[in-house]
């Protein structure tokens, strides 16, 4: 099935924010791609992202899953917009990975986490907004990027 060009902009915005987020975070970024209808994906250290995870790295990890989810957001795609499936799946990685990271935590304790790294994601999409769009934009034009690439985009004054 052939997407449009809204739902391939609404993908690219989506695997942008991730791919800074990630970097933001410390987390090193291998290739980021919009190619293939449900096959959009990030590498991250050419490894299954989950399987790298330690508690220590979680926060940032968390924070870019999210950031992922927001990300079309930039693009005036609602949340709970019903093509916005990869951010559903993004947020429950994330919440599985609050309850493996603070186990003893209380659900609802763990639901005001998660909404803490929300807005931490927001903000951090906020921050970076531009070099979001750039990447998207260039993730457009040529389906994949290294993270090298992704890296060259960054706008000087961020």
């Amino acid at each position: 099935m052939a997407r449009t060009e809204q739902e391939r902009w609404d993908t690219a915005l989506h695997e942008a924010a991730h791919a800074v987020a990630y970097l933001v975070g410390g987390i090193g970024v291998l290739r980021v791609t919009i190619r293939g209808w449900g096959n959009q994906h990030m590498q991250i250290n050419g490894k299954v992202v989950r399987a790298r995870v330690c508690p220590e790295q979680a926060p940032e990890y968390i924070v870019a899953l999210l950031a992922g989810s927001l990300g079309p957001m930039l693009g005036g795609l609602e949340l709970d917009h019903p093509d916005a499936d990869g951010g559903w799946s993004d947020r429950d990685k994330a919440y599985d990975i609050i309850t493996w990271t603070n186990l003893g935590m209380s659900q609802q304790d763990r639901v005001n986490l998660m909404f803490t790294y929300y807005h931490q994601a927001a903000e951090l999409l906020a921050k970076h907004r531009a070099w979001v769009l750039r990447v998207a934009l260039a993730l457009m034009a040529n389906t994949t990027l290294s993270g090298k690439d992704v890296v060259a985009l960054r706008p000087a004054d961020i």
